[in-house]
């Protein structure tokens, strides 16, 4: 299950190791202020957009580090990757033998998202 209160908790450390306000945090990524007040106050649930838009202007902090805390940011700013992608019916995974499905995310159209993993 996803853990809301630790993904507020790691958007409030990048706002911490950037030395950002709420307000210049909001205007970096894309959204209002009272938005991410309302946020950081517990009033509202991170949604997808607002975690790719984080990621997007501070690419070294990855998806699964702020949705899961998993795989810590690195200090050196990598180059984000076109996320714009299809598979074409050719496409393989490599050792797919190998590989096991721990979980899935659902995005919905509003912006939101569920976890839900195999662990549980």
């Amino acid at each position: 299950m996803i853990d809301y209160n630790q993904i507020i908790q790691r958007i409030a450390q990048i706002q911490d190791e950037k030395g950002l306000n709420a307000a210049a945090l909001a205007q970096q990524i894309g959204v209002q202020r009272s938005s991410l007040s309302h946020l950081m106050s517990g009033r509202n649930k991170p949604s997808l957009d607002l975690l790719i838009r984080l990621h997007e202007a501070f690419p070294e902090y990855t998806i699964e580090w702020l949705i899961f805390g998993t795989n810590t940011p690195s200090k050196e700013v990598k180059t984000p990757q076109n996320t714009d992608f299809k598979l074409s019916p050719s496409s393989t995974i490599s050792n797919a033998k190998d590989k096991f499905v721990t979980g899935t995310i659902l995005l919905f159209s509003d912006g939101s998202f569920q976890h839900f993993s195999s662990n549980s």
